[in-house]
């Protein structure tokens, strides 16, 4: 029954994928007959990188992270183009810890869409875990330009500045999320920490208590 689901869902996914795929194939059969190559060509390479992008989702849905990753590979094969492709292998290196391919995959979504604060904040994640931390820094608040209300990029633009020693950076941040979200807990638990370090115990375990509450 696992095995008949697994292939209805399949077939739920890529019917989409295979409609798009036979507009492409006609598509491309007129451009031949009119003598335009190299439209047909594209059009060719960008029915079967859609085609691959669709199975790395499936892939990656079944929990099956290097065939998604190995049909990620042949979407950005067939079409360099796709932006998404690249966040979405990008994803893949990170979870793997291949921070630089990861870095590599991001930044080359960046190059493509570069108003995509996702994009920035993932930049700025592989930093952070290589320790770059005032690249990450850089690229939190290039995210933040692009998404001034995000909790999360706040956060990690915050808990990098603690890294680095900087704790009044460090609580602005906290204090702004907090004021979009108060039940932001890990926003207390940070400010809880600034203060420890900074030898204010009683403040500490009060903001702490609320980031348990």
């Amino acid at each position: 029954h696992l095995r008949q689901h697994r292939r209805a869902l399949a077939a739920l996914v890529l019917r989409p994928a295979l409609g798009e795929e036979s507009r492409t194939v006609a598509l491309t059969a007129k451009a031949l007959l009119a003598g335009a190559f190299a439209l047909a060509a594209g059009l060719y390479l960008g029915a079967y990188g859609y085609l691959a992008a669709v199975e790395a989702n499936v892939w990656l849905h079944y929990g099956n992270k290097p065939a998604a990753l190995a049909a990620a590979d042949r979407a950005l094969e067939k079409n360099p183009g796709n932006g998404y492709m690249y966040l979405f292998r990008g994803m893949l290196y990170f979870d793997a810890k291949q921070y630089a391919a990861a870095e590599s995959d991001f930044a080359a979504y960046l190059r493509l869409g570069p108003d995509s604060a996702q994009a920035w904040h993932a930049v700025g994640q592989t930093y952070y875990e290589s320790g770059q931390y005032p690249k990450a820094i850089a690229h939190y608040t290039q995210a933040l330009a692009r998404e001034p209300g995000n909790v999360h990029y706040l956060n990690s633009r915050g808990y990098t500045y603690i890294l680095t020693g900087e704790y009044a950076a460090a609580r602005a941040d906290f204090i702004a999320l907090l004021a979009i979200d108060a039940r932001y807990a890990p926003g207390w638990g940070n400010l809880g920490l600034i203060d420890a370090f900074q030898g204010d115990y009683a403040k500490a375990v009060g903001h702490l208590e609320k980031a348990y509450l």
